[in-house]
């Protein structure tokens, strides 16, 4: 049986390294929960829950739910392993698999792009749902643990001071105003690529910060907030554009003393010149498998060889790598 492509290809499994989100979700929100639970549980009878139980129990047995909600997931996806298709090593072996170290990579723990079909062609850009997820945790999470703060005052003290206890937890809003725009300006520097329908040139949008060699509190708040970015727009020949990469990265950022390690998977465009490859940077994220995924059909629609270095033994390399690599003076993860 002849390849589909005119490139050998190869399934590999999507690993993911430490312990999963949805694992790690699960334990905290079943224990938060199961103490909750505890602490408001009408032990003198059910006859006393109205009065004496109000809004706690049936949050703390929310929270419950949804940590055994999480566990479903992670057992679900740790039965049913990802396999990926893409193409082998040896098409291209002159292109590194090392992941491409720009100055402060933000990784965005969820699928931070999409790809779109246009009238034109397709567009891989942010992905729209990152706004609208964050809206809903803000408020959702946001009222839930409210009504856990207030009920024990209400209840210990009358509700007079349940509803004074509003007026200093007013002024958290302003520390969400401030991760708000901190959030958009993450979303604001996502890379985007723009592919015509017609085979035509490729459009891609860049933004690329930088930093001094010792950068000050002051230099970091303005790179967190967007205010020395810069954007490269480029217009790449289709014939140019050689493959798509999905390379795995662990990230150091900071001192031994204050030190942020994250684990990502990072997209790249290969570009063929005279000089040899150039690799570009398209994605970080933290969604193995929505960013696999995500790149192979960006690949497709290139028509270009796309290359997963994302398995066990992907991921075995990079953290040997990673050992003798400089640490990032910047940096950070948005969930």
């Amino acid at each position: 049986m002849l390849p589909r492509t005119p490139w050998l290809e190869m399934e590999s499994e999507i690993h993911v390294p430490g312990m999963p989100l949805p694992l790690l979700g699960g334990v905290l929100l079943t224990i938060f929960g199961a103490i909750g639970t505890v602490i408001y549980y009408p032990w003198t009878g059910p006859a006393s829950w109205p009065a004496n139980v109000g809004y706690g129990l049936p949050i703390s047995g929310a929270l419950v739910a949804l940590g055994l909600l999480c566990f479903a997931s992670w057992l679900h996806n740790r039965s049913r392993p990802d396999r990926i298709r893409h193409a082998r090593p040896e098409a291209f072996p002159g292109i590194s698999d090392e992941p491409v170290v720009t100055v402060h990579p933000t990784v965005i723990g969820r699928l931070s792009h999409e790809l779109v079909e246009t009238h034109h062609g397709w567009e891989f850009r942010g992905s729209g749902q990152l706004a609208q997820q964050d809206v809903f945790y803000f408020i959702g999470f946001g009222v839930l643990f409210l009504l856990a703060m207030i009920w024990p005052l209400g209840s210990a003290m009358g509700v007079a001071w349940g509803i004074a206890a509003l007026l200093p937890m007013t002024a958290g809003l302003g520390f969400v105003f401030i991760i708000a725009l901190a959030l958009r300006s993450g979303y604001s520097a996502l890379s985007r690529c723009v592919v015509p329908r017609d085979g035509g040139d490729v459009e891609i949008d860049l933004v690329k910060f930088e930093l001094s060699e010792n950068p000050n509190p002051g230099e970091a708040l303005q790179v967190l907030f967007g205010g020395n970015a810069k954007r490269e727009i480029r217009t790449i020949p289709r014939v140019s554009i050689a493959a798509i990469q999905a390379c795995p990265w662990k990230l150091v950022i900071g001192d031994q003393r204050d030190q942020l390690t994250v684990m990502a998977l990072q997209g790249v465009l290969v570009v063929r010149g005279s000089a040899g490859f150039e690799r570009l940077p398209l994605m970080l994220t933290g969604d193995f498998r929505g960013a696999a995924r995500l790149l192979q059909r960006v690949a497709e629609v290139l028509e270009v060889p796309y290359f997963f270095h994302g398995d066990v033994e992907g991921w075995n390399e990079e953290l040997s790598r990673a050992q003798s690599r400089p640490r990032l003076k910047a940096g950070g993860f948005q969930s």
